[in-house]
């Protein structure tokens, strides 16, 4: 179980570091082009880009360690059957 939480910690901590730097980001972005350029931006249409495009950059820093971790198989254990479903 202790190989579970090691491995686990190693995706998760930097998984939400990146995803709150990210939102962050785009965060600034409409901060500098909307608010301070005013540039005309649908709002519903940016904040589907701030909501979706925010994951990108974490999904493709997440999917090979995902691959890497190697678990083995448990039918009992939730977190191999996770680890089976998000791969």
């Amino acid at each position: 179980m202790k190989d579970y939480i090691l491995k686990l910690r190693t995706v998760l901590i930097p998984f939400i570091i990146i995803n709150i730097l990210n939102v962050a980001l785009w965060l600034f972005l409409y901060w500098l082009f909307v608010l301070t350029f005013e540039i005309k931006i649908v709002e519903k249409y940016l904040l589907m880009i701030v909501l979706f495009g925010s994951h990108i950059p974490m999904y493709i820093w997440l999917w090979p360690r995902i691959k890497r971790l190697k678990i083995k198989k448990d039918k009992n254990d939730k977190v191999t059957s996770l680890y089976y479903f998000i791969t």
